[in-house]
Order: C-alpha cells, then sequence, then structure tokens
C-alpha cells in the first residue's frame, strides 16, 4: 500500500507569462486550472493594488537564507523574499497583484528550489488539497493586509506558543538490502512526507542511517524509510507488530515521550537485522501485548481489568480535598500485589476535578473508571451597618452568608476576640464569623460608627505609639480644612477624652494616663470628613 505522499509540484508564471514547471512536475488538468484562473484575471491586469504578505516566525529557527512568499499565482519559491526590519519575528512583503486575482500562495522557511522547506499546513482548514497544500489567496478587491503565522491558520498573525518537544534520532539498518541506492530518506506525518528534504547520513560507514528529528511531547506520528526520494520505500503488511493503520495507509509510527535514540532496525523489518526472534504476544488488542516481540508464542490473554469497589466523599469545604476509599476485598488485591491502582490527573490530594480510576492486574490487563470529586460553593459572608451607635452602644449589624453548606452558625466579635451582640454595638471594629454544618469557616468585619456625622470623606492619618502608654499622637495626612472634634470611647462605647482640632492643625496629643488597660476608638470628625481608627493601652 503506497505511503502517504504529498500532491505533486508547484507552478509559477514568468516574466512571459508561460507556465513553468518547478522540480516536481505537476497533472495536465491542474496547469489547465492554472491558465484559466490567469485568462480571467487578465483583463483587471491593468489595475493593481498592494496587498501586503506577513508571517510570524516567531516559532521558528529562521533560515540564514531567508523568508519567503511564493507558489500559486504568486511565483516560484523564492518569488518575494519577506523582512523584519525592527526584529519583532514578524516579517512582511509588499506585492502588486492585479484586481480581481485569486489562486494560492505559500510561505518558506529559505531558499529552497525543490520546495522542501515550505510551510507544512496539510490537514489544517487554512490549506487547499487541491493545490500542494498551500494556502488560498481570496480575490482582490483593494490594498489589503493578510497576516498569520508559520504553518498555522492565524488570522491575525498571532502565534501559539509550541509544545515541549524533544529530540529523537531514527535510525535504519541497511547491511541486508540488496539493491541499490543513493540516499537514505526519512518520510513521515512531521515532515509532510516531503520525499528528500530528511536524507539520513552513515557518518562511520557501518551501514546505520541515521537522522535526528525534533519532535512534540505526547504525539504520535507516522513515518517509513525510503530511498532516493520516493524510488523506493518499505511496505508494510496490515497488523505488523511496530506499525499502525490509519486513513488506509500502514506505517511505522512512534509516540513522543523524551528525548530518544531508536532501534536500528533493518529495512522493512520492525527488528535489528540478523537478530534472533523475540517470542511473546503480538497482538496489540492483548493486555499483555509486547512490543518488543517479532514472534508471536500464543501468550496473548484478553480481558477487562479488575474490577474495583470504591467510594467517592466531596471536599467538605471550598477548595479543600475529597477521599476516595477502595473497598476491603480491592484493598485485599492491592496488599496481595495482584493488581496495580493508579488516579490519573490526581496530585497529592484530590482536589474538585474530573479524575480515572486506573487498575491493572497481573495480565496487564487494565480497567479504567472515571470519577468526579464535587465541593461546595466557596463560603462568603457579607456583613453591613444596620443602625449606627447614637453614643449610648446600641448600633446594630447583620451577616448576610451565602454559599457553604446550611445550616450556619454566625457570632460576632469585637477587636479583643470578646463576643458581642450585634444589635448592641459601640463604635469601633467587629467582626462576624461564620460556620457552616461542615465546619467552613469565613469571617469579614466591619467598623460601626456613631449617627449624625456624614461620611462624606475619608480623613488619612495614624495613631501612635501602639500600644499607648501615657500619651496618644493622632497624626493627619494633611493639615484640617476646618475645626474637628476628636474623641476617645472604649468598647462600651463611653466617652473617656474629646479634644478639638483647629483648622489647619495636622497632629493631636491627647493625654492617656489615666484610661485603663483594654480595646479603644479614636474618631476624628469634621463637618466634611472624619477617620476612625482602633488601638490598645
Amino acid at each position: 500500500m503506497p505511503a502517504k505522499i504529498a500532491p505533486g509540484g508547484e507552478a509559477h508564471l514568468n516574466e512571459n507569462a508561460e507556465l513553468t514547471p518547478m522540480l516536481k512536475p505537476c497533472a495536465m488538468k491542474q496547469i489547465c486550472s492554472f491558465l484559466a484562473s490567469a485568462l480571467l484575471v487578465a483583463g483587471a491586469w491593468g489595475q493593481t493594488s498592494v496587498v501586503t504578505f506577513e508571517v510570524n516566525m516567531e516559532n521558528e529557527n529562521v533560515s540564514s537564507t531567508g523568508v519567503y512568499l511564493g507558489g500559486g499565482v504568486i511565483g516560484g519559491p523564492t518569488a518575494h523574499q519577506l523582512t523584519d526590519p525592527d526584529g519583532d519575528g514578524m516579517y512582511s512583503v509588499d506585492v502588486s497583484l492585479p484586481l480581481g486575482l485569486a489562486g494560492n500562495y505559500i510561505f518558506l522557511n529559505g531558499n529552497c528550489p525543490d520546495w522542501s522547506c515550505k510551510e507544512n499546513i496539510a490537514g489544517l482548514p487554512c490549506s487547499d488539497p487541491n493545490n500542494f497544500d498551500d494556502r488560498t489567496l481570496p480575490a482582490i478587491t483593494g490594498d489589503m493586509t493578510i497576516s498569520t503565522c508559520f504553518g498555522t491558520c492565524s488570522e491575525d498573525g498571532t502565534c501559539v506558543p509550541p509544545p515541549p518537544s524533544s529530540n529523537v534520532t531514527f535510525r535504519v539498518d541497511m547491511g541486508e538490502y540488496t539493491g541499490s541506492y543513493g540516499a537514505v530518506n526519512l518520510n513521515g506525518s512531521f515532515n509532510g512526507w516531503c520525499g528528500t528534504c530528511a536524507a539520513m547520513t552513515d557518518d562511520n560507514g557501518d551501514g546505520i542511517y541515521e537522522y535526528t528529528q525534533q519532535l512534540d511531547d505526547g504525539q504520535v506520528y507516522e513515518y517509513k524509510f525510503t530511498l532516493d526520494g520516493w524510488t523506493s520505500q518499505e511496505e508494510f503488511a496490515e497488523g505488523t507488530s511496530c506499525t499502525s493503520t490509519i486513513d488506509g495507509y500502514t506505517n511505522r509510527t512512534l509516540e513522543v515521550a523524551g528525548d530518544e535514540v531508536l532501534l536500528a532496525v533493518c529495512w522493512n523489518e520492525c527488528a535489528v537485522c540478523n537478530a534472533e526472534p523475540v517470542p511473546g504476544c503480538t497482538d496489540a488488542s492483548a493486555c499483555n501485548f509486547d512490543p518488543n516481540a517479532t514472534e508471536d508464542d500464543g501468550s496473548c490473554v484478553f480481558g477487562e481489568g479488575p474490577v474495583l469497589g470504591y467510594t467517592v466523599e466531596d471536599a467538605l469545604c471550598f477548595g479543600e480535598a475529597g477521599v476516595l476509599s477502595l473497598d476491603d476485598a480491592t484493598m485485599a488485591l492491592l496488599d496481595d500485589g495482584l493488581i496495580t491502582v493508579d488516579v490519573v490527573g490526581a496530585g497529592e490530594t484530590l482536589l474538585a476535578g474530573d479524575y480515572v480510576l486506573v487498575a491493572t492486574d497481573l495480565q496487564g490487563c487494565i480497567s479504567e473508571t472515571p470519577f468526579t470529586v464535587g465541593e461546595p460553593d466557596a463560603l462568603e459572608v457579607e456583613v453591613t451597618i444596620v443602625s449606627e451607635d447614637s453614643g449610648a452602644g446600641d448600633g446594630q449589624a447583620e451577616a448576610t452568608v451565602s454559599g457553604g453548606t446550611p445550616d450556619y452558625a454566625v457570632v460576632w466579635n469585637d477587636m479583643t476576640g470578646i463576643e458581642v451582640n450585634p444589635d448592641s454595638l459601640s463604635i469601633g471594629l467587629y467582626t462576624a464569623i461564620v460556620t457552616d454544618a461542615n465546619g467552613c469557616t469565613a469571617s469579614a468585619s466591619l467598623t460601626m460608627t456613631v449617627a449624625g456625622i456624614d461620611d462624606v470623606a475619608a480623613l488619612k492619618g495614624a495613631v501612635f505609639p501602639v500600644p499607648v502608654a501615657d500619651q496618644l499622637t493622632v497624626q493627619l495626612a494633611a493639615p484640617l480644612l476646618g475645626d474637628a472634634t476628636v474623641s476617645v470611647r472604649d468598647m462600651q462605647g463611653r466617652l473617656v477624652a474629646s479634644a478639638v482640632m483647629r483648622s489647619s492643625q495636622q497632629h493631636i496629643v491627647l493625654s492617656a494616663a489615666s484610661w485603663e488597660v483594654g480595646v479603644y476608638t479614636v474618631q476624628v470628625a469634621s463637618e466634611g470628613a472624619r477617620a476612625t481608627w482602633s488601638f490598645v493601652k
């Protein structure tokens, strides 16, 4: 069965408006189609527009020979060179094109007459499989800018960061090949089955050819070894152990899991040359499939994997972990070493989310059971003043609770941690602590104020020292614009000291020697602004 070979050659219009074939031959109907397109726009060639082509190369190692625009109605592989004057990775070129012109184009990373360095967008939505997997150029209606990312279908010139990658060294032993050849090539889904672009080397002359390719981690790639481009190629029967059949094509396959030097396999074989048969299970659908086996020994085992008994407890509080518990029968199998159990997706704890419980028995049969750990909504409390303190310690506050798990218990504390009645609050700072049915907690604080003072603006400043000894200093960040009253109250709301700060005054010192040990609030209030601080003596 033939390999996946990229379609044939490209063609461009030369200065004499003749079709000149490139190194890869073009089918006659494609040539006719191109010529028809050229004739359709010939009448409009007297009018042109400037099309700015931009390609972001930030994910690429840019060739020292430059970045080019070509293909389709644009021309050969080096029809127009793009430049990046400001070094931001965005290469561009302005091209004058006839109004009404439409067709195809492609970007190339390097000067390669055989098109081997053109971007590979095969299979992507922006590629045209009927025209060498090139990009499609819309009909030119005026000056326009086309901006994309090399090798992608980006429409705004942005590039998605590439995934982690690894270096994989492919090796093939040609020692038993009896035919003649000039070059050994590596062709695969990673290079668009390009033919001659990946020439393997045999530096020490031992008949083993090598080629190192950078590939994305976690991806599965198809590949095969060929000679002199596509002059000769490996052919595998469906089901061969080192291959997969995808879309009707049977090729070698590899899943990338890090840097790796592959086994030097014999041409058109899964094993090394002159290797002794490796007995084992060669059926990939079996539990005990051995990818290294070259000769089936009848040992294949088939099954569904262990059946586990388990329970899942959701997290009690938002952001906490749930619990997975295996039943006694499952634990007995685990303790006896008859099964292994793993939880895919789990870290050190089972936070809320989706997981897969994977169990493997001694024969290699695997069962996969998805499960979910839930959690309640975040417990939140919002506190508000219902009515201000009149000066008699009768301020009222309330707490509104949401999330968590009902029922809720709410406790109000003052600054010292002493529980208070939220319907009998004096001026000062208070905290509402809520506990839900699962023991989750949340808190919020407010400052009870005195009625009759408009909270028009907040004065900025500080009180010191803290704790207070014999004197309390109130320092404002800026001088007062008018006279202000300074009031000091204890936690019962009793006035223990008062004074007046005059206009333009910025600080005041109060005697605290006679005050008892405890928590106090001091308020500076003027006609248009106020500030309240709490402190300890």
